[in-house]
């Protein structure tokens, strides 16, 4: 199954809907493997109701124009990219492909819900970042603080 394919198997919990990595980690090249992944999902999707399913989220800016495979026969659900990096288009630029139940749960939820839960889980990152002895973080709580400067 691989170490990220039995990670993945071993954290899906009864209230886990959506999971996000990257394709390619821009700091370490590591590259995912998206279809054991989106395997592993399917595999748990298919005890659960519809409205219970976990989606598997893929932000591909560093692998998309490298790889020559369609999106969607890798089983992920939604797909973001940049196409700045190996596309060469301008920056700024980007592409979105998904299921139709990836739109449908975005939806369902809603963008204030949504936006909400990243900011808590941005400050509960920060908030453990900062008392890790081991790293160095600014006070991102202050406004001007950009959030870069934990880099």
């Amino acid at each position: 199954m691989g170490i990220a394919a039995s990670r993945l198997a071993g954290a899906i919990a009864p209230r886990t809907r959506v999971v996000g990595v990257h394709w390619v980690h821009s700091c370490t090249g590591v590259k995912l493997p998206r279809r054991r992944l989106a395997a592993v999902l399917a595999e748990a999707n298919r005890t659960r109701a519809e409205s219970e399913r976990v989606m598997l989220f893929v932000d591909g800016v560093h692998g998309f124009g490298v790889e020559d495979e369609p999106i969607a026969l890798t089983g992920v659900d939604p797909f973001a990219a940049g196409t700045h990096k190996w596309m060469f288009a301008p920056r700024g630029t980007g592409v979105v492909w998904a299921v139709p139940a990836a739109f449908e749960f975005h939806a369902r939820v809603g963008r204030s819900r949504i936006a909400e839960r990243i900011r808590a889980l941005d400050t509960r990152c920060k908030v453990g970042l900062a008392v890790m002895k081991h790293v160095k973080a600014s006070d991102f709580r202050r406004a001007q603080t950009p959030w870069w400067s934990l880099y």
